[in-house]
């Protein structure tokens, strides 16, 4: 071992400071050597509350913890209000009398009903009202016997009869009847010492202590007067608190702090420490492990336990940001979670957590910056191996002897660097060493100096890489290297080489990245290789091949992480995978199919960066993060969560952990080594309080702003009672949530569910705002829940009823007087529409009738022609036959009969061609229709003698024959209308064809047709051309001069070309 001191003396003659180090191994060894050995110092590290977050004011000389888990700070700048992330300020405001009175504030107080009362410096008395966010205010009225004493206040209680006491700071104690606001005063007359008054109690007995500058004083109810307590004498007293068995603590001004027996008032002194007698004591405390804190005027804090009489002393420390913030103290409470708050003067608020002594530090001392330890290893033998950061390596023995194992460049045999990254035991004993940058060692127990290896690129068997990540012994003695950008590397002990496994492209049997950082052989005899830069890697170590390589996907249940950065197989057989930036992985296989199980942050981690994973002596599964420590009970499910709010430091290093032999765990990081017991961080911890904070409108952008603040007041009013209603012009509100638990309050976890739409629960994580918006109306109930940072949940929180308005239009009156309008104007509709029906078929009816009637008359006139003009032709022409038949012939008879019978011949040709006209217009049969309706034009005008003029452009070929007998009849019945009833002495007439219709227009210069007679459904002529053309798909028109003037009539006809009706132009 001579050589192993010669190193260690080296290495001190170089950096003797450093020997500190060897201090902290010593620390570290002996709770595992001895369990006898005294408890370390406790360190008191304060988060502190100022001004730069949101105080008024930088002197506290008050606080309080309301019902609802609210923290309120009095200062002399103002009243604060503290959810853990939010503060609101109460100050004076001009001309607003519900305001707070005055920004001096010495005391609050909640009252057996959870009223506030605030105790001011010149304002008088204020009660708060929840409901309305607003102070009521009492002071002195000179003009009013029963009114306050005096508007400067010092202390504030209430007694179990339900008085108000106030002790004011120049005219006694008053008290206030609630009912009927008048106050009763009390001064020397009733006993009282002083007229002073500094501190008030009302013990759990329901006895009403006063302390005053002139001593103490119990209130007699049965005399309803007040008795010196002779055994504090005539000191001024400036605290007063309750101890568990009933008892009084006094604290005193110049006198120290004693504990007095409610019974037999006797008084004996705590012991504060050196001149602990002359000690000004502003403020008292107990703690949840039953420690008596007391602030001092300008001496910081003393703590002290009763029960093994130590004593601790806080003064502030400048330099630390965890220090106490001021020396001079005036205020101190305890929280429902077990914080100590202490209030300064001029330093603010800082808030301690007992709790964190659970956890020790064990780090450098004497101002030197810490070392960040890397590894740690407890060995076969009880020896514990630290790996440092720049300090090499650290042994301690089980008998608390330290060796120090430092790089010296003058000494071969000396470790390749002071940067260790990691270390294991072989199955002989020897200890393998990895470094950053220097390679890998060995060292040789007897000797105490190293074998080194090193990248040669000269040799192919030279380590693969000189960072050294990880290493692992498997089971048949093999050591195994995790390279950073070098893979991983397997030693053979024969021929000191290495063989090299590196990712080969398309090779699914080499590794899946360059990066080794952990490394785990299973119960199974499988290897686990973590990869920083390739996700995980199953490893056959007897083939020397990949069994499966794994990497994130797309499917929920693969790796969640392509960053592995530590490996765990728990007593279950489970392995365990964490990730750097994801959480922690565990493979579930399943027919030998590999999956993963994921948890993360969501599911309470305290962070996902995860850096080490372990198992404890019960089973539990911790994982060890950037921002604090998780533990896993794999029964229930259930995760708990510790930071540094509860006494462990910033930050782990990764796979810096070991469990010790007596179940103690290590956690190690750059502050040093965090070290405790799994059992030391349970406590009892009820579900946090859970609170809407705060409430604001979002109106419509063109609302008006006094209107929008005057909602919003209401809706922060409307909190305490539960229920806000929301109008159609409040376009969402913004909701503020706090978990009122205050260890961590930046790791505390919000969920929000609302009922009445779909029932789904939104995870906030630490966000503790929402906007809640688009809402349709109804009824819902907003539920709020939380956590506190270490998981504990409060899931039935804080609820809160919205009811949303509707719209005037879907209230239930407008929706019936809608009704009502809609029923009427479909009655009013469907009447009208039956109406125009019924004139329709009346004038359908109408014009059957009328058609049938010009059938039967146009039947009766071509009869009528045939019998008389035909019959009567072929009558005489039969008898001009029978009689050249009976009479011989004679030249010129005969040709004059012949002659009379050609003309009657040819008469009742006519007629027939006549008859058949009428019945079918034989143009249209013979001539296209621009020659037919030329035909008609000309015949109509040799028959009226009205001058017709006529543009008739020629038809296209495509008119179908439905369409040009349509368009021959109109104009057939126009030209006869223009005979028969307009007296013209000119028609002009225009036919074309273009765009996909033929046009029509007939304009005469006679008196006219009168509009009423146009639209008229006696008009049936009219009515018939119009239901002619619209059969056709077409339309028809009859333009009328104004009544009065006589300009003619026009007549305009359109009918498409096809008979969908798409050709049809409106005239123009």
């Amino acid at each position: 071992m001579s050589a192993m001191i010669d190193s260690r003396r080296r290495w001190r003659l170089r950096r003797g400071a450093l020997g500190a180090l060897a201090t902290l191994v010593i620390a570290l060894r002996a709770p595992l050597a001895a369990a006898d050995q005294p408890p370390r110092a406790e360190r008191f590290s304060f988060r502190r509350l100022g001004t730069a977050d949101g105080l008024p004011g930088d002197s506290v000389y008050c606080m309080l913890q309301d019902g609802s888990g609210y923290l309120w700070l009095g200062t002399f700048s103002g009243l604060a209000r503290y959810d853990g992330s939010r503060i609101v300020v109460y100050r004076p405001v001009p001309g607003d009398p519900e305001s707070l009175p005055s920004s001096l504030v010495f005391d609050i107080h909640e009252d057996s009903s959870g009223t506030l009362w605030i105790a001011t410096d010149g304002g008088g008395l204020a009660r708060y009202s929840r409901d309305s966010d607003a102070f009521k205010r009492f002071t002195h009225d000179a003009d009013q016997a029963n009114s306050l004493a005096s508007d400067r206040i010092f202390a504030v209680a209430d007694d179990t009869y339900g008085w108000i006491w106030v002790g004011t700071a120049d005219a006694g104690l008053d008290r206030l009847d609630v009912v009927n606001g008048t106050f009763a005063h009390y001064g020397a007359a009733s006993g009282l010492p002083s007229d002073t008054v500094r501190a008030l109690l009302c013990d759990g007995d329901g006895g009403l202590w006063v302390g005053t500058t002139a001593g103490l004083a119990r209130y007699d109810r049965d005399g309803d007067a007040f008795t010196a307590v002779a055994s504090i004498g005539t000191v001024t007293v400036r605290a007063l608190a309750s101890d568990d068995d009933g008892a009084v603590l006094v604290g005193t001004e110049g006198k120290g702090a004693f504990r007095l027996d409610a019974s037999s008032l006797g008084a004996s002194p705590l012991m504060l420490g050196t001149g602990s007698g002359r000690l000004l004591v502003r403020a008292l405390a107990k703690d949840d492990y039953g420690r008596i804190w007391a602030g001092l005027d300008d001496g910081g804090l003393r703590i002290l336990d009763p029960g093994s009489g130590a004593l601790a002393s806080v003064r502030t420390d400048a330099e630390s940001p965890g220090g106490l913030s001021h020396d001079a103290v005036r205020s101190l409470l305890v929280d429902r979670s077990g914080l100590v708050w202490v209030g300064t003067r001029g330093g603010g608020a800082a808030a301690y957590n007992p709790r964190s002594k659970a956890i020790a530090r064990l780090a450098p001392e004497g101002g030197l910056p810490p070392f960040e330890i890397r590894q740690i290893l407890e060995a076969s033998d009880g020896a514990l191996w630290v790996c440092t950061d720049g300090g090499g390596l650290v042994r301690a023995s089980a008998r608390g002897e330290i060796n120090v194992f430092a790089h010296d460049e003058s000494d071969a045999a000396s470790i390749p660097g002071d940067r260790v990254i990691c270390v294991a035991e072989d199955r002989d004993g020897r200890v393998w060493v990895g470094t950053d940058g220097a390679g890998l060692a060995r060292l040789d127990p007897s000797t105490g100096g190293f074998e080194r290896f090193a990248r040669n690129p000269a040799t192919e068997d030279s380590l693969g890489g000189d960072t050294v990540w990880a290493l692992l012994v498997d089971e048949t003695g093999v050591l195994w290297v995790g390279l950073e950008g070098g893979g991983l590397d397997r030693f053979d002990d024969e021929t000191g080489g290495f063989a090299h496994h590196r990712p080969i492209h398309g090779d699914e049997g080499s590794l899946s990245g360059n990066s080794v950082r952990a490394l785990l052989q299973d119960s199974r005899g499988r290897m686990w290789v973590g990869l920083w830069d390739g996700g995980l890697t199953l490893w056959d170590p007897a083939a020397g091949k990949a069994i499966a390589r794994f990497k994130p996907s797309s499917d929920a249940d693969s790796l969640a992480d392509a960053s592995i950065t530590c490996l765990l197989e728990d007593g279950s057989g489970r392995i365990w995978a964490g990730t750097g930036g994801s959480g922690i992985d565990r493979v579930v296989e399943v027919g030998g199919d590999i999956r993963f199980a994921h948890l993360s942050m969501a599911d309470g981690l305290a962070g996902n960066d995860i850096v080490g994973a372990l198992e404890d002596g019960r089973g539990d599964i911790w994982m060890v993060s950037g921002r604090g420590v998780s533990r896993l009970e794999p029964a229930s499910g259930e995760i708990r969560s510790w930071g540094p709010a509860d006494g462990f430091q910033e930050r782990f290093s990764q796979n810096a952990w070991a469990v010790a032999s007596d179940g103690r765990i290590l956690l190690g990081g750059p502050a040093g080594i965090d070290s405790f017991r799994p059992g030391d961080l349970e406590h009892p911890a009820a579900p946090p309080p859970v609170v809407i904070a705060d409430v604001s409108i979002v109106a419509h952008p063109e609302s008006d702003a006094a209107l929008r603040s005057r909602r919003t007041r209401a809706f922060r009013a409307a909190l305490n009672q539960g229920v806000i209603v929301l109008r159609p012009e409040d376009a969402a509100l913004t909701l503020d949530f706090a978990v009122l638990d205050y260890v961590d309050p930046a790791r505390n976890r919000l969920s929000v569910e609302l009922w009445g739409g779909p029932a789904e629960r939104m995870e906030l994580g630490s966000q503790s705002r929402a906007v809640l918006g688009g809402l349709a109306a109804g009824d819902y109930e907003l539920r709020v829940g939380g956590a506190t940072a270490g998981g504990v949940w409060n899931r039935e929180g804080a609820r809160l009823r919205i009811i949303v308005a509707p719209p005037f239009w879907q209230t239930s009156e407008f929706i019936g007087i809608g009704a009502i309008a809609v029923l009427l104007a479909a009655f009013t509709f469907v009447r009208s529409r039956t109406k125009t029906l019924e004139t329709r078929a009346e004038r359908m009816r109408t014009l059957s009738m009328h058609i049938q009637d010009a059938r039967e008359e146009e039947r009766k006139t071509a009869a009528r022609e045939v019998h008389d003009e035909l019959g009567q032709l072929l009558t005489a022409a039969k008898l001009d036959l029978s009689w050249l038949k009976s009479h011989p012939p004679a030249p010129n008879a005969f040709a004059e009969r012949v002659g009379e019978a050609i003309v009657m011949v040819d008469s009742a040709i006519d007629s027939v061609k006549r008859i058949s006209t009428r019945l079918r217009p034989k143009a249209l049969d013979t001539l296209s229709l621009s020659e037919a309706l030329r035909w008609q034009l000309e015949d109509f005008g040799r028959r009226s003698d009205i001058e017709c003029r006529a543009i008739i452009d020629p038809a296209p070929e495509e008119v179908g024959e439905e369409a040009a007998t349509t368009m021959f009849r109109v104009l057939q019945e126009l030209l006869t209308n223009v005979g028969r009833h307009s007296g013209a002495t000119g028609v002009d007439v225009r036919f074309a064809a273009e765009d996909g219709c033929m046009t029509l227009e007939v304009r005469d210069d006679g008196r006219g047709l009168p509009r009423s007679a146009a639209d008229s459904p006696e008009s049936l002529g009219i009515l018939g051309m119009r239901e002619r053309v619209r059969h056709q798909g077409g339309e028809f028109y009859l333009e009328s001069p104004p009544e009065g003037m006589t300009t003619g009539t026009k007549a305009f006809v359109s009918i498409p070309l096809s008979r969908d009706g798409t050709g049809s132009r409106q005239r123009e």
